[in-house]
């Protein structure tokens, strides 16, 4: 089982809600008494906003005239009356039942707008909002989203306190001034993107005011979603915000109810053109912003020019610009050295309304510019590396500085142009905590600079030594690129004190002590902890279950919370792929020759992740056995994540042994090497699969040594690899090295360390070095379950130490309730050492449940249950262990042909001929006893035991010679 490797998270930069930081809350005292009544000024203000304070609103104080007077309440009242300035600037309070729709943000239009047309998504918003999970409206500009949301606030919650912050700055001028939206307020995030560009919304807010029972709304144009919501962002985007909201998609065009529905409406006689281009478009002038932008192309035009940059602007996520930046980045795209006073005229043209109605570039502030969204939306341009050399030459704000860099390393602008402007902007701000962070996590995932990226990392902390984010960014560094466990778990724990509630180092931190630690106690803590802090947290929620499955074998949680991280995870999530890569390149129109680091980045990040939702088919197939549900299952993640190579692997394994379909199973196995050519994971599975289910040693052999060549730290892929040369090719020079390269790769791999054990008992038969080795690997892993295994098995076989052996099988049992292979030998061991049939019964009946398909676990049930006199049940064992064996199992054939002939009256002619022409074969069974089917005939008096007895011995020894003495036997 893989669990998802330790990622890194975006930087984010933090905002104090400091309670203490609050105003202060004056009780004033009379003759040593305090005055109860409230102050009438205070109980008429908006429940839309509180304080940062965790104590009530409303004041104690009742003074009358004489409390102006006091200077100390005067600053009181001072202070509470900025802050209501404040929050009715940032939108706080906002009455939308009766302002006009362009005040709102909706697009200004040439007709008459205020019918609204209900959409067919609108229940499920309502149902949502309703449920307290926030979401988000996307799809493409001018789709009617703004309006949307406004018109579902209106008719479901006129009544409730409503905070609109219209302007990019209004989230952080509400949160520095230590305020909050109150319980239950609404509020209406429209263009999110906005709000992400500036870092001033975060994932701890939403859950924040989520928590707070507040109903949450957010817009978002389609091609800012699949920036934002693409995972191929996770480590230096805003993707854990806006995967938090439940997405629905609004389209332009109108779905049959809807266009039935404008029939009804003022806008009947548009029907055609709605038809057409749909009623959003038609009425936010699309098609003449279209038009006229589309003629100043044409001609090559300044106005041209300025709003294709402005688009630039707006899609590499800067957010509103003043007009000096905007004509400086105009004049960068086409290298003009025009006079203002030409550009002075370019300018008025270009925030010129069209038809009296909307301007190609509007105004949103004071000096504060953006271009119309259907532009910025439809954008088919590339941007290329030149647009983004030039913002290193015009004056930025921090967050538009650091919003450069990223966009230039998610959008493949090649790594020395990124790496520029990252020091650009260092100098700018030298003690930027989240720009280092960014600089850190670019030099370690796209540069590849070790040393430098540790230099970075260590600066950073340097300059904010409590700055969670970037503290849990470098102890992944740590474990992940320098392998320094002990040093990471200090700073994880530094960075979870800095931050007790961030989901993301909880959850980082859990998988680590999980994974590396092997703290059971522990992490199930941290993980619950993560959940705590981030219910919704897919990612926490997958590893937990994975934990509760592997680990403690609580299968049923385990479900549980696979149940809820797909809930939670099908709601946005992209999963990072080539494919989805592709999908945000066609998307901004990024040069695809510039993208070699994104997509080599793409595919080694798409290795370490698989979606929940195969994670559960796995789940459904190994553990709950619901074979047809598991395969529903893998088709509907295949299609949701069709690059999760760990999906594909697990769906391939599952077609070639579950279903027998080899064929499918291969073309999945290429599925998964395509997409990950270089991944030792798909590889060395794919060799096991060509070894065990086709028999095709020459290309396991060359699927062994693509694995081994693209790893140097993957200890159990050598000590697999060493256990094929050993089992297989018989190069024992060779594979004593592989088995050696594995332990040096890591001392502490139980799996390596009880197959070498194994291979020194076979080489050298040296009992004692054999025993410290298992031991060994034990003390390394004392719950692996195959070494735990094998060495009962040697214990019971070679050292002949049958108690320590059963004490050992049954500790592998504890370890893996449904380990058939450890079911069926400890069961054989019951059976023929202990002569315990009732116990040894039971675990080949749990063995068979744990693989129903085992051939040789119904064999050996087979021969127990004739033993018992268990006829009818043992014969159909027998029969169905003969149709599963395959053509390199016929002394298992032979040996349940014999039970068949010994017991079954109505089998003695088939099975008779049937181990007749397998002797002539020479086929034998070895020293596999049939005593016990020989002491029941004994029991019986069964005339026929003569003639069995020597059947037995001449399947140990080969010599039919014996039977020719028997008439039934040459009548066969």
């Amino acid at each position: 089982m893989e669990v998802a490797m330790l990622s890194r998270k975006p930087q984010k930069a933090v905002h104090s809600t400091d309670p203490g930081q609050s105003g202060l809350w004056l009780l004033l005292t009379f003759g040593g008494g305090v005055a109860g009544a409230s102050i009438p000024y205070f109980a008429t203000h908006s429940a839309a906003w509180t304080t940062g304070t965790t104590g009530g609103g409303t004041i104690g104080a009742a003074v009358g005239a004489t409390a102006a007077a006091i200077p100390q309440f005067r600053d009181w009242v001072s202070t509470r009356s900025r802050r209501r300035q404040i929050a009715e600037s940032a939108g706080v309070a906002t009455d939308i039942t009766e302002q006009p729709l362009e005040s709102l943000r909706v697009h200004t239009s040439d007709r008459d707008i205020t019918e609204f047309v209900p959409r067919d998504i609108q229940h499920q918003l309502v149902e949502h909002l309703n449920n307290g999970i926030p979401v988000l409206i996307e799809g493409p500009s001018m789709s009617g989203k703004t309006r949307l949301a406004i018109e579902t606030i209106r008719s479901h919650w006129p009544e409730v306190p409503c905070w609109f912050p219209r302007d990019d700055g209004d989230i952080e001028k509400l949160l520095s001034s230590n305020q909050q939206p109150a319980a239950n307020t609404v509020i209406l995030l429209d263009d999110l993107d906005r709000f992400l560009s500036n870092q001033s919304l975060t994932l701890g807010f939403l859950n924040q005011w989520t928590k707070n029972s507040c109903i949450i709304i957010a817009t978002m144009m389609h091609s800012q979603y699949v920036k934002h919501s693409d995972r191929a962002n996770e480590k230096v985007s805003e993707w854990d915000t806006v995967n938090r909201f439940k997405k629905i998609t609004l389209n332009s065009s109108l779905s049959t109810k809807e266009f039935n529905a404008i029939k009804l409406t003022s806008y009947a006689n548009l029907l055609s053109q709605i038809e057409s281009i749909g009623l959003g478009p038609l009425l936010g002038c699309a098609e003449a912003v279209r038009t006229a932008f589309a003629d100043e192309l044409k001609v090559h035009s300044r106005s041209g020019t300025l709003i294709k940059a402005a688009a630039d602007w707006r899609r590499i996520g800067l957010g509103p610009a003043s007009k000096d930046q905007l004509i400086s980045f105009s004049k960068a795209h086409i290298d003009s050295m025009k006079q203002t006073s030409e550009w002075d005229r370019v300018w008025k043209y270009a925030t010129n309304p069209i038809n009296n109605t909307v301007p190609l570039l509007r105004r949103i502030g004071d000096d504060l510019w953006e271009v119309l969204d259907i532009i910025a939306d439809e954008a088919d341009w590339i941007i290329s590396e030149h647009t983004f050399k030039s913002l290193q030459n015009i004056t930025l704000s921090t967050q538009q500085a650091r919003r450069s860099t990223i966009a230039m390393m998610l959008y493949g602008a090649p790594p020395s142009s990124t790496d520029a402007m990252f020091q650009h902007v260092i100098d700018t701000n030298p003690h930027d905590i989240t720009i280092l962070g960014d600089y850190a996590l670019f030099l370690e995932t796209v540069r590849g600079d070790i040393n430098q990226a540790e230099q970075v990392f260590q600066h950073a902390i340097a300059v904010d030594p409590h700055h969670a984010n970037t503290l849990g960014n470098y102890a992944l560094f740590l474990q992940n690129q320098k392998g320094d466990t002990g040093q990471a778990q200090i700073i994880f724990q530094q960075a979870i004190e800095a931050d007790p509630h961030d989901a993301s180092n909880l959850g980082d931190y859990a998988l680590f002590l999980h994974t590396i630690i092997n703290d059971t106690d522990q992490d199930e803590t941290m993980y619950k902890r993560a959940i705590e802090a981030d219910p919704h947290n897919a990612t926490n929620l997958r590893n937990y279950a994975a934990f509760l499955q592997y680990q403690q074998h609580d299968m049923d949680g385990a479900e549980e919370m696979y149940r809820q991280a797909i809930t939670y995870e099908s709601r946005n999530t992209i999963e990072l792929t080539p494919f989805t890569c592709n999908s945000i390149l066609e998307t901004a129109h990024i040069e695809k020759s510039q993208t070699r680091d994104m997509y080599i980045v793409s595919i080694e990040a798409n290795s370490s992740k698989t979606s929940t939702l195969g994670l559960y088919a796995n789940f459904l197939e190994t553990v709950r056995g619901e074979t047809n549900q598991a395969q529903r299952m893998y088709i509907e993640a295949i299609e949701a994540t069709p690059k999760d190579t760990y999906t594909l692997v697990n769906y391939a394994i599952f077609l070639g042994t579950v279903r027998n379909e080899r064929d499918q199973a291969k073309i999945m196995f290429q599925r998964a090497a395509e997409v990950a050519p270089s991944d030792p994971y798909v590889a060395t599975n794919y060799a096991l699969f060509l070894q065990f289910e086709c028999g095709e040693m020459d290309q396991a052999q060359a699927m062994f040594e693509k694995a081994t060549e693209n790893t140097s730290n993957e200890s159990y892929i050598f000590g697999i690899y060493a256990n094929f040369l050993f089992t297989v090719r018989h190069n024992m020079d060779r594979a004593q090295k592989m088995f050696q390269r594995a332990i040096e790769t890591n001392p502490s791999d139980a799996t390596a360390l009880g197959l070498y054990a194994r291979f020194l008992f076979a080489t050298c038969g040296d009992m004692v070095r054999t025993q410290k080795m298992f031991q060994r690997a034990i003390n390394a892993d004392p719950h692996d379950t195959p070494t735990l295994g094998g060495y009962a098995l040697f214990l019971h076989t070679v050292r002949g130490d049958m108690d320590q052996a059963q004490n050992m099988y049954q500790q592998a049992i504890n370890a893996d309730p449904s380990n058939a292979s450890n079911l069926r030998t400890y069961a054989n061991f019951l059976k023929n050492v202990r002569g315990d049939m009732d116990h040894a019964q039971n675990m080949y009946q749990r063995a068979i449940t744990a693989d129903p398909h085992h051939a040789n676990n119904l064999g050996n049930y087979a021969q127990l249950l004739f033993a018992k006199s268990d006829d009818m049940e043992a014969i159909r064992m027998a029969e169905k262990a003969i149709t599963l064996t395959s053509d390199d199992e016929k002394s298992l054939q032979t040996e349940c042909h014999f039970y068949l002939f010994a017991h079954s009256p109505n089998h003695r002619k088939d099975s008779g001929r049937a181990l007749k022409a397998l002797l002539a074969e020479g086929v034998m069974t070895g020293d596999w006893s049939f005593e016990m089917n020989l002491e029941r005939l004994r029991r019986e008096k069964d005339p026929r035991l003569e003639l069995l007895k020597a059947v037995a011995r001449t399947l140990e020894d080969g010599d039919t010679s014996r039977l020719d003495a028997f008439e039934e036997w040459r009548d066969l």
